[in-house]
């Protein structure tokens, strides 16, 4: 099985052509938006696959301290998703335009820097606050 199918199951397929089957009977559908959709859906495989590849290494071994996890984890968690939220509202503003990519990488670094910080103070208030509200199984 080659590394470009990894995730790409029957039954996934399926799930995924009735969903751009629906886009295109909704009322609401543009071409700019279905471009969007089939982006986002390739930028999250990709993704997705990096980590695969990455959990799957066998000759790699963990080399990130413990105490330092979090920082880790905020700077990866606040680039994905920074990247995909500000490409989203770039597209929607401008469309897809000459100089795009441009435009989308400096406005996703400076809300990165933004987004870095944030996470970190923000992060452990969350778990926190979920850490009261679920139920224990014990």
């Amino acid at each position: 099985m080659s590394k470009g199918t990894l995730f790409l199951s029957p039954f996934r397929l399926v799930n995924l052509k009735l969903l751009v089957i629906s886009i295109f009977i909704h009322p609401m559908f543009t071409p700019t938006k279905l471009a969007l959709f089939i982006y986002s859906i390739i930028l999250a495989s990709e993704i997705i696959i990096v980590f695969r590849i990455l959990l799957k290494a066998q000759q790699m071994k963990p080399f990130i301290p413990a105490k330092l996890e979090f920082i880790f984890f905020g700077f990866l968690l606040s680039g994905m998703m920074s990247s995909i939220v500000t490409f989203i509202a770039i597209v929607q503003t401008i469309g897809f335009t000459h100089g795009l990519f441009i435009t989308w990488l400096e406005t996703w670094l400076s809300s990165w820097v933004v987004a870095f910080p944030v996470v970190l103070v923000v992060a452990p208030l969350v778990r926190k606050t979920i850490h009261k509200l679920v139920v224990s199984t014990n």
